[in-house]
């Protein structure tokens, strides 16, 4: 098992949880138990299909009751960043995976922030 820390951030508030998960989890897991544990993490999505191999992924619209707001571009995006990493994450941290292909990693932290892009 590895530790995670899965931070969520929406305009000045930050939150922050450690959950365990096995090696090679995808970070919707990380999600899941962060949801049952703390429902500040409770989220919701919308599934679409991805070509070429039309594989199901999810694309997350709310976490802890803060819903992305398409009409003022504001959406949830999720990073990736050393686990001593401290301040606000540059676009360098942006993950290229979505959810359900991001492998967590060891010695890494990952944070959800609402915000406009």
């Amino acid at each position: 098992e590895i530790e995670i820390k899965y931070s969520i951030r929406v305009v000045s508030e930050e939150y922050s949880i450690r959950v365990n998960v096995p090696k090679d989890s995808t970070f919707y897991e990380v999600m899941n138990i962060a949801a049952a544990t703390d429902k500040r993490f409770v989220f919701e999505y919308q599934t679409f299909v991805v070509p070429p191999n039309n594989e199901e992924s999810r694309f997350i619209t709310s976490i802890g009751g803060h819903t992305q707001k398409p009409e003022e571009r504001m959406w949830w995006m999720i990073y990736e960043m050393p686990e001593e990493f401290s301040g606000v994450p540059g676009d360098e941290f942006l993950s290229a995976w979505g959810v359900d292909r991001l492998i967590v990693k060891p010695k890494h932290q990952y944070l959800f922030w609402l915000r406009t892009y």
